[in-house]
């Protein structure tokens, strides 16, 4: 946790490319487990939040949202498990950004566990905050980057 604040921290005064993906590493401890010893569905949440956090720091969307008077605030998530991680599992969370609209930033992110996915997670972050034509500047700022 406090490696990723401080990852958070460096990289939102120091990037200066906007990033398309970006991958974070894991492992599965005890305390990740519930009852029937799967990961319990709220880490997973977790995870992707950290990873989310890191990526935005990194990618320098956080930065640019930050300048914009932005805040992304989720509105939705959709998961898909498909396999399911067991204790002591070193495994990575790959955040990829799929788009931007008017309002929205999508991004989707994928547990990787000896190369195969085992989670799939669609996040729309809604920015609120000024006017829709502050989105379209950043918007711009990110398509000139891809």
């Amino acid at each position: 946790m406090i490696k990723s604040f401080f990852c958070i921290l460096f990289h939102f005064f120091s990037s200066r490319k906007i990033l398309i993906q970006d991958s974070i590493s894991f492992k599965v401890m005890p305390w990740d487990l519930d009852l029937n010893f799967h990961v319990n569905n709220a880490k997973y949440l977790n995870y992707f939040n950290r990873a989310r956090l890191v990526f935005l720091s990194k990618s320098g969307f956080l930065r640019e949202i930050v300048s914009h008077k932005y805040q992304p605030v989720i509105s939705e998530i959709r998961i898909n498990y498909k396999k399911s991680l067991k204790l002591f599992n070193k495994f990575t969370v790959k955040t990829v950004f799929e788009k931007m609209n008017d309002r929205s930033l999508i991004l989707k992110h994928l547990i990787l566990y000896q190369d195969n996915i085992y989670t799939e997670c669609t996040v729309i972050c809604r920015l609120k905050g000024p006017s829709p034509k502050r989105v379209k500047e950043l918007q711009a700022l990110i398509n000139n980057e891809k």
